[in-house]
């Protein structure tokens, strides 16, 4: 039995329409490339017929929705590719379908990754009204000048007033005069009126700083189990159980705010330098949305449909992208 009938529990006819189409197999790049990743060379092999899957009345946001690769010329050697695939190596994130290399990686993982900053919820995109290149995480949005190398230069992006403004109270948000007294790892922000200190000073001081979450716009505020400061570019929370300090995800209500979730570089795109392979399942394979077969089917693809799995990657489950849809096939059925 395939894959796809191991745990059925929905009527898969009616979730795809099937039309077909000529492809070359080919290596990939998302849509990172555009700012500086690199792509290997597309194998000289055979077209093959090739299955497009066209989703019936889905709402998941990209479903359909077709990424343009970027292929590299033929002629390119093998020890350029290895080179190139050092280079622009990353991160994949198969739940929000989205890439995170260079520089931004080494920024999101000195401020502590998915577990302090969230996953990536977009692609690097300029931004005409700044100049800058910017790619948005659950928790901060990162930005930098495209004239610029290094992570130096990069800076978190303002959360604006309403967001501020809904994670504070107006008596957090009072102008306070300076430090209290004994407080030795306080610092005050006349040009804002707020301190920070404590647990929220050792974590601005070694994640990022200024730079990266801003100056405090209000003093903390314990609600329930949490304290929370506001700070220009982030909402920091503390934990009073643990200690541990995360940034509010509020990357998904900016996206809804903001009119974001129709931009290309918000929809699900390949795995940079991921490697294709066609779907090898009679009755289909779902793209889940976890490894494991527990986990939701976005979509089934047919047999001969084209996967971009993450490349390298081992084990029952491949993260990887399939026409508008990121998530997790069993590798048994590719």
């Amino acid at each position: 039995m395939t894959e796809a009938g191991k745990n059925r529990n929905m009527t898969e006819t009616g979730l795809i329409r099937v039309r077909r189409a000529e492809f070359s197999r080919r290596s990939f790049v998302g849509g990172a490339a555009a700012f500086g990743a690199l792509a290997l060379r597309s194998p000289a092999t055979a077209r093959q017929e090739q299955p497009i899957i066209e989703p019936i009345g889905g709402t998941q946001t990209g479903q359909g929705q077709n990424q343009v690769p970027i292929t590299l010329p033929e002629e390119q050697t093998v020890g350029e590719i290895e080179q190139m695939a050092a280079l622009s190596s990353g991160e994949y994130f198969a739940t929000s379908g989205h890439n995170l290399t260079e520089p931004f990686l080494a920024v999101w993982r000195k401020a502590g990754g998915q577990a302090i900053l969230g996953i990536p919820l977009s692609e690097p995109r300029f931004v005409e009204d700044t100049g800058l290149i910017e790619q948005m995480f659950e928790g901060v949005t990162l930005a930098q000048n495209p004239i610029d190398e290094g992570t130096a230069s990069i800076r978190g992006v303002p959360v604006g007033d309403a967001t501020a403004n809904g994670f504070s109270s107006a008596a957090s948000r009072r102008s306070v005069n300076g430090c209290a007294g004994g407080e030795g790892s306080c610092r005050f922000f006349p040009e804002t009126g707020h301190t920070v200190s404590g647990l929220f000073a050792l974590f601005w001081n070694n994640r990022g700083g200024e730079a990266i979450f801003g100056r405090p716009l209000s003093e903390p505020e314990k609600r329930g189990g949490t304290t929370t400061q506001v700070f220009e570019n982030a909402i920091l929370n503390l934990s009073t159980g643990d200690g541990t300090i995360t940034a509010e995800r509020i990357g998904a209500e900016i996206v809804a705010e903001q009119g974001l979730a129709s931009n290309p570089a918000f929809l699900p795109a390949p795995p940079t330098l991921g490697e294709s392979t066609l779907v090898s399942a009679s009755d289909g394979l779902r793209l889940r949305t976890g490894p494991s077969t527990d986990s939701e089917t976005e979509v089934l693809l047919p047999e001969n449909a084209e996967f971009i799995a993450v490349r390298g990657a081992t084990g029952a489950w491949i993260p990887g992208y399939a026409d508008g849809y990121s998530g997790w096939v069993a590798s048994e059925w590719l």
